[in-house]
């Protein structure tokens, strides 16, 4: 829910850049000012919103990453063991 209202509020804030950058709304001052306005009370939540969205990609790419790491190093391949040893000396052994 919350997504959609930040795509909606991205969303719109493209539709007031591309309106902003059609060289007739300059020749009417009034709109081009309440555009200008609307445009800068969203700019930032749509920065904002971008970084977001690139924080949960790369969280999900470490999570990748972590389970192919995970994979990697299954039951099948050797892990050394510790055996019985006295204290202060410790025994590796390949199971």
């Amino acid at each position: 829910m919350l997504f959609d209202k930040l795509r909606h509020i991205e969303e719109r804030s493209n539709e007031i850049a591309r309106a902003l950058s059609d060289p007739a709304i300059f020749s009417q001052p009034s709109e081009y000012a309440r555009l200008r306005k609307e445009h800068a009370e969203t700019v930032e939540i749509v920065e904002r919103f971008a970084t977001y969205r690139d924080v949960l990609r790369r969280i999900g790419e470490a999570r990748h990453i972590l389970a192919e790491a995970a994979t990697a190093s299954s039951p099948s391949s050797p892990r050394p063991r510790s055996t019985s040893s006295p204290p202060g000396r410790r025994r590796w052994r390949r199971s």
